[in-house]
């Protein structure tokens, strides 16, 4: 992979095409939304939240899809593929339901796998620091919608399963949203 000495610059290229629909354009009557994605990015590149050490090509699709008035299901898959370097493939589940206009309840299952083809996939790793193996985690969240000005939600993860040198991720947190006028919130 290209390294740039300080001053020089590297001829790395980049692409992302992305498309999504609302399923009601094409006679669905409950409606929903599909989207997918792909985007490659050369060995090199770098843009705000784009670094690629190592070419990189992603592609992925999500669905958004209602099952009677107050629930929805969301399906989500994408893969990663690094030369060299870390590969992602990841798929997750989500459903949630309105229980009152206050209240929501969200249930989420993520199952990733993680591998790599490089002893050493990036000169700023530690050897032997590389993330191998599967998870799948486990979340479930409540949010609470003041319908006025504020809101609060609290969640927690829990991993049911992991191999390889994967970590469990069980964590719970909470947070709020505060909006100060129509363009200025707090999260």
């Amino acid at each position: 992979p290209p390294l740039a000495a300080p001053g020089e610059s590297i001829d790395a290229k980049a692409w992302r095409v992305e498309g999504q629909a609302d399923l009601r354009d094409f006679e669905f009557e409950r409606g929903g939304r599909i989207a997918a994605y792909a985007q490659q990015r050369d060995a090199g590149f770098s843009a705000p939240g784009q670094l690629a050490y190592n070419e990189t090509k992603q592609a992925g699709g999500s669905a958004a899809l209602p099952i009677g008035e107050r629930t929805e299901l969301k399906l989500k898959a994408d893969r990663r593929d690094e030369a060299n370097g870390f590969d992602t493939d990841a798929a997750e589940v989500q459903l949630g339901h309105q229980i009152t206009p206050q209240w929501k309840l969200g249930a989420s299952l993520r199952q990733d796998s993680k591998t790599t083809d490089a002893l050493v996939t990036n000169p700023l790793l530690a050897p032997g620091s590389a993330v191998e193996g599967d998870r799948t985690d486990l979340a479930l969240q409540l949010d609470y919608d003041s319908q006025e000005s504020w809101g609060a939600y609290v969640f927690g993860q829990g991993t049911l399963d992991s191999s390889g040198t994967r970590r469990d991720n069980d964590r719970a947190g909470l947070g709020g949203r505060y909006r100060l006028n129509d363009k200025l919130a707090l999260n």
